[in-house]
């Protein structure tokens, strides 16, 4: 699904791909402020705040630093992942 999502808005010109030594790596285009301008003030508000709460918690690591800490959080992380899978399994059904 993210990986859809990603094509999506690459595919209308809102994000680029690069494809570096570290990774892929994403960023917004000139498009992306008018794009998320158009979103509805509540949603656009939680993306703000989510977004803001990303820079202020991982802007100041390096990747390496950044690559250490996803690795020694995902398997906390991976548990709350597989408890929200089996919630919307719930909810489907």
């Amino acid at each position: 699904m993210l990986q859809d999502g990603l094509s999506l808005y690459e595919s209308r010109g809102l994000i680029l791909r690069a494809f570096q030594e570290g990774g892929i790596f994403f960023s917004a285009t000139d498009r992306s402020g008018g794009f998320l301008d158009a979103l509805s003030s509540e949603y656009l508000k939680g993306l703000r705040s989510r977004a803001d709460w990303v820079v202020d918690s991982f802007g100041l690591l390096d990747g390496a630093e950044l690559d250490a800490m996803v690795r020694e959080s995902i398997g906390t992380w991976g548990a709350e992942f597989a408890m929200e899978s089996v919630l919307w399994a719930e909810e489907a059904s």
